[in-house]
């Protein structure tokens, strides 16, 4: 079929080794098989495991649980409030002040022009620090962060407002979180980044939008 010059030339591609080889353009890229994969062992995370106890208005008393907590802090206190109007945690906060905790509390500054004002005076009266959150609609957090850093830290949030109402007549819940650090650190960064956006009290000020309001 093929003539004496194909031979010739078949013997002479075998012989350079061309025939039995991929030819690939130049301008072809070639896929190498991916080595064995390399295995790296995960990152340890560290998370949280808390101990969380849940408490539910009107059927629980959740008040005493928050007054009950407040008197066993050590070294510090921090509120941010959407309303703070029941004496006994106005109470307990400047018995806590007075025992040495630094105590210091946020609240929504329009709630305090209209309800809060009593309870924010007393606590300004005795040297607690107290700042109003202006920058929002609704400062609405409701926490506590008692003892923050310490191996006893005693997270309390919810939607239970600082209210008589809110242990009597509503529908509430709070959550007492303890032994989470991650989530303490959390929490009290935020707050950080609260206070430092809120503006200090002003007894003068909060006086004179009362006596207008009422």
């Amino acid at each position: 079929m093929f003539g004496k010059g194909w031979l010739v030339v078949a013997v002479w591609l075998f012989s350079t080794g061309v025939l039995g080889k991929s030819v690939v353009p130049s301008n072809v890229s070639t896929v190498k098989p991916n080595p064995a994969p390399v295995v790296i062992a995960a990152a340890k995370v560290v998370k949280d495991v808390p101990e969380i106890t849940v408490m539910f208005s009107p059927e629980d008393n959740v008040q005493a649980e928050i007054v009950r907590v407040l008197g066993q802090a050590t070294k510090t206190i921090h509120v941010q409030a959407y309303l703070l109007t029941n004496n006994a945690f106005t109470n307990a906060l400047i018995a806590a002040h007075k025992r040495g905790v630094a105590v210091k509390v946020l609240l929504d500054e329009k709630r305090t022009f209209e309800a809060s004002a009593l309870d924010a005076a007393a606590l300004h009266a005795v040297g607690i620090p107290v700042k109003l959150e202006t920058a929002y609609d609704n400062a609405h957090n409701k926490l506590m962060l008692v003892d923050s850093g310490l191996s006893r830290a005693v997270l309390i949030t919810g939607s239970y407002n600082f209210t008589v109402s809110a242990q009597r007549k509503n529908a509430e819940n709070v959550l007492f979180i303890r032994q989470a650090p991650l989530l303490m650190a959390k929490y009290f960064s935020q707050w950080q980044a609260h206070d430092k956006a809120a503006k200090p009290y002003d007894a003068k000020a909060i006086r004179l939008a009362n006596s207008k309001h009422f």
